[in-house]
């Protein structure tokens, strides 16, 4: 910028703060009842003692403890969508994501997964897809929820229908459904 566009700038800056203190002044003269003026009231008169004389409050804290809800409304989420996740990790080929959906007594279970995660993930890689036909929630209270699903398994030159429940439990902390169980219908 040049010295003149400077100079003009500076000059604007002065001419407005005059204005704006000679409308303070003006207020603050005209008789104004401070008592009926809240923002007249914030500032200093005479009788107040001076900023640096006042006492500094010191913060206090109400609650350091989270507020944990006992409301037993049902939770804004679906069962439902927890157990459309599940499937749509396995159709996504995201196996590691759905095998984290499922409890440990599901993962730990060797007539199921003989091999841990790795007989999961086999089983869902020889089939094309999984085709959720069907979810409903059969039963569902602010705790605890039975979904019921009809599936298909799609291999290549068959297809073979399932019906499965799922129960699944809420986790308040994490604010989601949790699969605590499934079994064949």
């Amino acid at each position: 910028m040049s010295d003149n566009s400077n100079n003009f700038w500076k000059w604007a800056a002065g001419i407005l703060g005059t204005i704006i203190s000679g409308v303070v002044v003006h207020y603050l003269t005209k008789g104004i009842n401070p008592d009926k003026n809240p923002v007249i009231q914030s500032i200093p008169t005479p009788n107040k003692p001076k900023l640096s004389e006042q006492p500094v409050p010191t913060p206090t804290i109400l609650n350091e403890q989270p507020v944990l809800s006992t409301s037993t409304s049902l939770p804004n989420v679906s069962p439902e969508k927890e157990v459309n996740s599940y499937f749509n990790d396995i159709n996504g080929g995201r196996y590691q994501a759905a095998w984290d959906r499922l409890p440990t007594a599901i993962q730990e279970n060797e007539n199921m997964h003989p091999n841990g995660f790795k007989s999961f993930e086999e089983w869902y890689e020889s089939m094309n897809s999984v085709d959720v036909k069907e979810v409903n929630v059969a039963e569902s209270n602010s705790e605890s929820a039975e979904v019921n699903t009809r599936i298909a398994y799609n291999f290549d030159n068959k297809a073979v229908s399932s019906s499965l429940r799922f129960l699944l439990s809420w986790d308040s902390q994490a604010e989601k459904w949790r699969i605590t169980e499934i079994k064949k219908n």
